[in-house]
């Protein structure tokens, strides 16, 4: 490799660096991967909603006055409980705000309970989430993924969501190839409920039935049931609207189980309509599977999943920086061929 060659691709990796970094704020709107349009405060200061949010008719007409503070003025209406009243229109149709504001997740890295502003990573599938919630479109995705950025937790607390702000008796399911893990899984959602501001909503989850498993929150007439590939009957057929399977590539087939009759045993009755939504994510656990077959297929377009990849380097937290000028300038010489691959696919 050429000096020429080596400095080009120094000069390709701070672009990188830069998507990769980029600055995000989910309370200005700034970032965010929705088409947004400026909705200003005041004449100089403004934050950037959702197009869909802009196009509804509160919105329209506030719009259309300049600012809220010009709206507030010429309605003689309270600005401060204006602000509320805004604050909550953006909580229902603003996923990235409401999670960053009121949506309390573990953060395995500093062991810390925080709330939820969204990676890089799990910004590429919320777009794919959120335009089809809003386009009402039935959302159904196969998420081939690295470890450890979230995309477990993205998909259980866009759920959630969607079952606190969007719909009543609205069902979930929660399945994993072992009961442990499903249980970590809605693990998130009780952290959630607890955590959630009350003055916003009133988070409670109580026993569905007398079940230890499943859980319904109070008021929304909504069931989070939880099942395992272990024990297939665990989950039958039934009245569900959101599922979620993790770690797909996991689920063992057999002559008595095989994964196929697991998910078509509950995933198979989610009805095609708007604000339904099946997820089966997992890392690669091989091939010949169910859940690479599933993959391909999707990827052929021969089944209604869309297929979403996302590797590890659009992952921030796998990142190391170099000391110094001259470590960067020997460690882009010895790259081979196949990191070269990479590093022009986005590494």
């Amino acid at each position: 490799m050429t000096a020429r060659e080596i400095r080009r691709i120094i000069t390709e990796n701070k672009k990188h660096r830069e998507t990769l970094f980029s600055e995000y704020n989910p309370v200005t709107g700034q970032g965010s991967p929705i088409p947004r349009v400026k909705l200003y405060l005041t004449s100089g200061k403004y934050i950037l909603i959702p197009e869909y949010l802009a196009a509804t008719p509160a919105l329209t007409d506030i719009l259309s006055y300049g600012s809220v503070s010009e709206y507030v003025e010429a309605k003689n209406l309270n600005a401060k409980e204006f602000n509320e009243v805004l604050a909550r229109l953006r909580i229902k149709y603003d996923f990235e705000y409401w999670a960053a504001t009121c949506a309390t997740i573990f953060d395995k890295e500093s062991g810390q309970e925080v709330k939820f502003k969204l990676r890089k990573a799990q910004r590429k599938l919320l777009k794919e989430l959120v335009l089809r919630l809003f386009s009402n479109k039935p959302i159904r995705i196969i998420l081939l993924k690295a470890r450890q950025w979230g995309g477990s937790t993205l998909v259980q607390m866009f759920m959630a969501w969607i079952q606190l702000f969007h719909k009543k008796n609205w069902n979930s399911v929660i399945a994993a190839h072992q009961d442990d893990a499903a249980r970590n899984i809605r693990a998130m959602y009780t952290l959630m409920a607890e955590r959630h501001p009350a003055h916003v909503l009133n988070v409670r989850l109580r026993a569905f039935e007398g079940s230890t498993n499943n859980k319904q929150i109070v008021g929304r007439g909504n069931v989070i049931y939880t099942g395992a590939m272990t024990h297939p009957n665990s989950l039958h057929s039934g009245n569900y609207k959101l599922v979620h399977c993790s770690e797909v590539g996991l689920w063992k087939e057999t002559k008595e189980r095989k994964p196929s009759d697991f998910v078509n045993a509950f995933a198979g009755s989610v009805p095609v309509l708007p604000y339904t939504m099946v997820v089966l994510e997992s890392t690669a656990k091989g091939t010949g599977t169910f859940f690479h077959r599933t993959w391909q297929a999707a990827e052929r377009g021969e089944n209604a999943y869309t297929p979403i990849f996302v590797a590890w380097w659009e992952i921030d937290m796998y990142t190391t920086p170099f000391e110094n000028e001259q470590e960067e300038y020997e460690f882009v010489s010895s790259l081979t061929k196949d990191e070269l691959y990479r590093f022009n696919m986005g590494a």
